[in-house]
Formats: C-alpha cells, structure tokens, sequence
C-alpha cells in the first residue's frame, strides 16, 4: 500500500463490493491473522517436537570478552641431586582475560585465546646455610593457551551443546631472582570437550570440560635438571554461568591441571595448577 494524500469519503451504493485491486492491494501481500497464528504454532510445535532445525538460531557471529579476577596455587616438585626442591605458592591473588569469536547455528565453530596469571606473589626460600638469611624475590605463575574449536546444540537454540577445543598451551613459572626451582616454560597441543547444559532455564549453565595436555617442549632449565618430554598432563574445568541479560554474564570458574613425569635423578616431576575465578562475559553480537 502506498501512502498517499486521503481523500474525503464518497458514499457508496449499498449493494457495492470495495474491490482489492482498485485501491491498490495486492491480495497476494494481505496476511491473515489466523494464518500468522497458526505459523507462531507451527513453529512452536516443531521446536517442542525437538527439530533441531526449525529452533536453530539466526547465523551470525558473536565476539566474547571476559575479564575475571579470583585465586591460583601452584605446587612444583622437582627432583635434584642434592634431594627434593619444592614450591608451594599456597593462594595467591590471581586475574584472566578470555577473549574468543564463535559462529551461530545448530552447527558452530570458532576461535578463543585465554591468559591466567597469578598477580603479587613473593616466594622465600631458605638457605643452605642456615647462618645467612632466607632469599625472597617474586614470582608469577601463569599460563596460556589459544585454538579453535567446534561443535552442536543438542536441541533447540537454549538447550545444552557440546563442542570440542583444539589448541596449544603454556604453562610457565618466571621469578626476578633464581631458586633451586628454576624458571621454566612447559608447552604443547591441549584437546578438551565441553559440554554445557542449562539448569532448568537458559539463565543458568553448568559448564564441564576435561582436558588432556601433551607437553612436547620445554625450556633447557627443565632438561639440564634431568627431566624430559614428552609429559601428559590432564586436569579440566568446571563453570557456572548466570546470564544478567543477553549480552551480559557473571561467570564462578574452576580449573586444575596436573603433569607428572619421571626425573634422571629419581623419583617424579610434578606441577600442579589451580585456578578458582569470578568474572564477567561480555557478549557482541
């Protein structure tokens, strides 16, 4: 229908029929209202039906930044020749950053890197003569992984969905002056399946993600002190979401992780990692 200036009405013979075509109305364009009723329904019906394809939502990409803050441990052994050289950091403040980009649709692929990072962690370490005093300097424990990933919804648009991650990650120890734990990089291909599932509503979502972590390089520190590649690490993640709004979520996250490999000089090299976050997801569609 095209807008145009009103004209005053004219009366019409009773008997008279208004005629679609003389006022300009294509019939085919006129939609019942009991037709678009009985489309809602149908649509309802066949998400209720479980049709994956009828529910999938709109194609598009969504870009993701998270910021979380939280707490880290780390606890490294490290056999040498003169015994057992340990560090424990116990809790230490701790900050993330995830950024990723993910397609939409029943069918979804897409890229993510993330970075965790203990924040003002101090180490002391005795020495060996108990005359002199204790050696302090600070630390960081931190680590980083970036790939892609991909996977489906299992239902409809808010159902559960399960994907797989494909990346390479990092996990390093850096300290200002040398300890009988040196600093160290350990680094390799990481796979992990998440599976997401709503509780109830798609407001809430439990998060469960193991992982398995081939370690294939590391830093020469690590080898002059008798330990060698390749070292399977496996661990995993757990997350809780609450969505606030569509674009905005607060997230309490988990993840722990453990290497262990045997050591030239006995007994095991053993890193374990831990990290307990709350952050906020920020999502742009």
């Amino acid at each position: 229908i095209e807008a145009a200036t009103p004209l005053p009405p004219s009366p019409l013979p009773r008997d008279s029929k208004l005629d679609a075509p003389s006022l300009g109305i294509d019939a085919s364009d006129a939609v019942s209202p009991t037709l678009e009723s009985d489309a809602a329904n149908a649509l309802e019906s066949e998400c209720s039906e479980g049709d994956a394809e009828a529910c999938a939502p709109a194609a598009g990409l969504t870009a993701t930044l998270a910021v979380y803050t939280g707490m880290t441990a780390r606890r490294i052994g490290l056999p040498t020749l003169s015994g057992l050289a340990k560090l424990d950091t116990g809790l230490l403040p701790a900050l993330a950053l995830q950024l990723g980009a993910i397609s939409r649709g029943a069918v979804f692929g897409g890229v993510a890197i993330t970075y965790q990072s203990s924040i003002g962690a101090q180490a002391t370490q005795s020495a060996s003569d108990l005359r002199q005093p204790a050696l302090s300097t600070s630390i960081q424990t931190h680590r980083f992984e970036g790939g892609a990933l991909g996977g489906v919804l299992l239902g409809g648009p808010d159902s559960a969905t399960l994907r797989l991650f494909l990346g390479y990650g990092v996990r390093a120890l850096g300290s200002v002056v040398e300890l009988r734990i040196p600093r160290f990089s350990i680094h390799g291909p990481v796979v992990r399946l998440e599976l997401e599932v709503p509780l109830g509503t798609p407001w809430l979502t439990l998060r469960l993600a193991p992982e398995a972590h081939l370690i294939v390089a590391m830093s020469g520190e690590l080898r002059d002190l008798g330990v060698s590649s390749p070292i399977w690490a496996f661990g995993g993640e757990a997350g809780l979401r609450v969505r606030l709004a569509q674009r905005f979520a607060l997230e309490l996250a988990f993840r722990e992780a453990h290497a262990v490999v045997g050591s030239a000089y006995g007994g095991s090299f053993e890193d374990v990692e831990r990290f307990g976050l709350l952050g906020l997801v920020v999502n742009y569609l």
